[in-house]
């Protein structure tokens, strides 16, 4: 393959004049320069001098995005490349950067390419005769959907799922070494997945990013083999998620966009998951749960972080059965909707106005974080949370709330935060007095327009 043909053939001749200042360096040197910059530059480089070209041979880490290969046109009115264009060039990059060479062995390589024919078999190729595969450090493919995120419809999506089996099923030892996948609008079936998941038995890392169909589908995770560390599943198309078997199963990422029809099953079901260790759901997959609060066990059994998005502050009483439902849990992570109004005087925190709440003690529970809007210490619904999380928390040793607060230089009508000394806050004379008084409480505040 001719290097220029990359970006094309002018570009030796433009910038041979450099080549005895360049060629003076040490291979040490321009190695750790080449390992420093994006693939675009590096494949310029090797069109720049021809003592660069062999270095190609001896880098251990690569990172090859499509997008570096788009250099800046220094002519605005010269015509875009295509994608097919940027595809073409990026296949032959790859083949250029990934030639077996005895004097290396790759350590670790990125991808990041369209899911776009007749490209793929190439870079698959490209892939398996490099010898990644079978090297023990990571090998990612992030594979991006040429189509408009706003537009896309079913059948579009459907048709990229075929082409990516497809591609999966043409070049099964690209993929067997794979440890970090990520995808983009795709309608994978049940089957694809598993096919998917047996096919690259090293992968330990899936992302979905805007994947499934309008249609009441669901992500079903059945992989009892599966190295499968983390799930992370972003602006979906599904309606609910099932992680029947994952054993390896650490980290799961669960937008609020995974919310099941009528809410008359959960959302997120969790089934054979013993090292789940960290998640991070919204308020919409634990509705099911509010009154189905035993079948969080035993998938919540082994948990030591949780995050929960868009909480609204009437729910939080709930979250005392999640929290139950995790006895190892060492880290809670809230975030608030901000109500229309609050109310702070007169209010009997021991008054159970929200429904019956678990009565239970937490002997490794040691940070609450809330984070949400400006006056988190002075809202009714927070501060009753925190004192019935103090009540069961035992070994509570941190409460850190981030507030959204408002510019100092408001003074807008009815507005407070131009004071320079705030009065106690209902939090403060809350705890007063209590056992709970011992436990650090910090306040971070992040400036935001006032709305007063």
């Amino acid at each position: 393959m001719e290097i220029n043909n990359i970006f094309g053939k002018g570009t030796e001749e433009r910038t041979r004049h450099d080549d005895d200042r360049l060629s003076a360096l040490p291979d040490d040197v321009l190695l750790a320069v080449l390992q420093l910059v994006d693939a675009g530059t590096a494949v310029r480089a090797g069109a720049l001098a021809r003592r660069w070209r062999h270095l190609r041979c001896l880098l251990p880490d690569l990172t090859i995005d499509v997008a570096d290969l788009a250099p800046p046109s220094p002519d605005p009115s010269s015509p875009r490349r295509t994608v097919h264009d940027l595809m073409a060039a990026y296949t032959d990059a790859t083949a250029w950067f990934l030639a077996p060479s005895k004097l290396r062995s790759i350590k670790s390589l990125r991808l990041t390419f369209y899911l776009l024919d007749p490209y793929l078999r190439s870079i698959g190729d490209a892939v398996a005769e490099s010898g990644c595969g079978s090297a023990a450090g990571p090998l990612e493919f992030t594979i991006l959907a040429d189509v408009d995120v706003l537009t896309v419809n079913d059948a579009e999506r459907a048709m990229l799922a075929r082409r990516f089996m497809s591609f999966l099923g043409a070049c099964p030892a690209a993929f067997s070494g794979l440890t970090s996948l990520s995808l983009h609008s795709l309608c994978l079936g049940d089957s694809d997945i598993s096919a998917l998941l047996n096919t690259c038995s090293r992968l330990e890392l899936l992302s979905l990013s805007q994947c499934g169909s309008s249609s009441d589908s669901v992500l079903r995770i059945d992989a009892p083999t599966s190295s499968l560390r983390t799930l992370e599943i972003r602006e979906p198309f599904f309606h609910g998620v099932e992680l029947a078997s994952a054993p390896k199963l650490e980290r799961l990422f669960c937008d609020e966009d995974v919310d099941s029809f009528d809410g008359s099953r959960p959302s997120v079901r969790f089934g054979h998951v013993p090292c789940l260790d960290d998640v991070y759901l919204s308020t919409m997959h634990l509705h099911y749960y509010y009154e189905n609060p035993k079948q969080l066990f035993p998938g919540f059994s082994n948990l030591r972080a949780i995050c929960l998005n868009n909480l609204e502050t009437q729910k939080l009483a709930g979250t005392l059965f999640v929290i139950q439902a995790a006895p190892l849990l060492k880290k809670l992570s809230i975030k608030l909707y901000q109500p229309f109004w609050t109310t702070r005087d007169g209010y009997n925190y021991d008054t159970n106005v929200m429904g019956e709440t678990p009565k239970f003690q937490h002997q490794n529970l040691s940070l609450l974080e809330m984070k949400g809007y400006a006056g988190l210490r002075d809202d009714v619904e927070v501060v009753r949370y925190i004192w019935l999380i103090t009540e069961r928390a035992v070994c509570l040793k941190k409460i850190h709330l981030l507030e959204r607060c408002p510019l100092r230089n408001c003074y807008g009508v009815g507005c407070t935060c131009h004071v320079d000394e705030a009065p106690p806050t209902l939090l403060s004379k809350a705890l007063a007095g209590r056992a709970a008084s011992s436990i650090e409480i910090t306040v971070e505040s992040i400036n935001a327009p006032c709305r007063h």
